[in-house]
């Protein structure tokens, strides 16, 4: 995947517009510059993600689901490494949750697996679509699993102090997006 992480952040600085479940919206928090509260922000790249995963389904031409596998696995570079270094630690010490930090963190190494074998298939083949339907599925369980438990876990252990994990945020992105 030749996407520079500079980028990455502009995807994922796009999938911050998408709407979020009303749930999500109902906590909004802004972080430095007006983004959503890092939980919003994440529910939204969720959404993103997810939507590039069914257009790699959708569609049969190798060219696009090239690049939609290129986008996906850079867009998930950053979410990842904001949900591994600042939602899951909290999930695990502060929600006091982790059995549920040590699972989403193995979920996403298999996810990052499974794009590593994508990009080693044949865009055209049946391999391709039956791996990337896979991908699909065990994404809709991971996130499942995080909106439904572990973030309105970390939501309500943290209250006023998910302030903090917004700013960890904001300077984590502030970071990526300086050092391209």
């Amino acid at each position: 995947m030749n996407v520079s992480r500079r980028s990455a952040a502009g995807l994922l600085a796009a999938a911050a517009l998408i709407p979020v479940a009303p749930a999500s919206a109902q906590h909004q928090v802004q972080l430095p510059g007006g983004a959503p509260d890092v939980i919003a922000l994440l529910e939204a790249e969720h959404r993103a993600a997810l939507s590039l995963v069914s257009q790699m389904i959708a569609t049969t031409d190798s060219h696009q689901r090239a690049d939609l596998l290129s986008r996906l696995g850079a867009a998930l570079t950053i979410h990842n490494a904001n949900e591994e270094n600042i939602v899951y630690p909290a999930i695990r010490d502060t929600a006091h949750r982790p059995a549920d930090a040590t699972m989403l963190y193995h979920q996403q190494d298999d996810g990052k697996v499974v794009i590593a074998e994508l990009t080693m298939l044949a865009p055209s083949s049946a391999a391709f679509t039956d791996l990337a339907r896979k991908l699909q599925t065990a994404l809709r369980a991971h996130i499942h699993q995080e909106e439904t438990v572990d973030f309105p876990a970390v939501r309500a252990a943290l209250g006023p102090g998910l302030a903090r994990l917004n700013v960890q945020t904001a300077q984590l992105r502030a970071h990526w997006n300086s050092n391209p």
